[in-house]
């Protein structure tokens, strides 16, 4: 059964451009946001801890390593971009596969 199916957005999430969907199986649940992010977060009668929201964002990530020269010192660093999902149809395809392939501890 497709998660896509069992879609759970509220009236509010609705009026923002967001889009829910509730995984039966897992009992996560999944959000499409208009602004391109994708995520996912424990239903709050299945988290374990209490004060955690256990939201984790889905989308994919972009590495880009930079190298800033200080003094004649060279500092290597990392910064780490969300790649932002700008079409709805593929937003909703990652929640398809996430959902899919997603483990519940």
């Amino acid at each position: 059964m497709s998660i896509l199916k069992n879609e759970i957005t509220s009236p509010r999430q609705s009026k923002n451009g967001t889009r829910a969907f509730l995984c039966n199986r897992t009992g996560a649940i999944y959000t499409s946001h208009s602004n391109g992010y994708v995520r996912r977060q424990m239903h709050p009668s299945t988290r374990r801890s209490q004060g955690h929201s256990g939201q984790y964002q889905l989308n994919p990530t972009k590495v880009t390593k930079h190298t800033l020269l200080i003094s004649n010192i060279s500092h290597n660093y990392t910064t780490t971009k969300r790649i932002m999902i700008m079409e709805e149809t593929d937003r909703l395809e990652l929640i398809e596969r996430r959902a899919k392939s997603y483990r519940k501890k």
